[in-house]
């Protein structure tokens, strides 16, 4: 990577997602209502995307204002509680 492209801060969204009154679905808005405290650096933005399928979609993907995006959210996959799992458009 060069100096110049270094220098560039990436674009990062962390994003909440679930239901504020669904218990462990809650999971998504509470942290990023913790998260929303806390200083972050240039470039990092922290939103609950909670609402709307289709239109959060829609926007993310005509904005494209993004170099990654992270999802935070609970979802019940017969692991063990509390698991975390990573995702990846490439598969990993």
């Amino acid at each position: 990577m060069s100096e110049a492209a270094a220098a560039v801060p990436q674009r990062v969204l962390i994003a909440g997602v679930g239901y504020a009154w669904l218990r462990d679905f809650s999971f998504g808005p509470v942290i990023i209502q913790h998260l929303q405290t806390l200083t972050w650096p240039e470039g990092v933005e922290i939103e609950d995307l909670s609402y709307h399928p289709i239109a959060v979609v829609q926007r993310l993907a005509s904005e494209q204002r993004y170099d990654k995006i992270i999802f935070v959210g609970a979802v019940k996959r017969g692991r063990e509680p509390g698991a975390i799992q990573r995702y990846t458009p490439e598969g990993d």
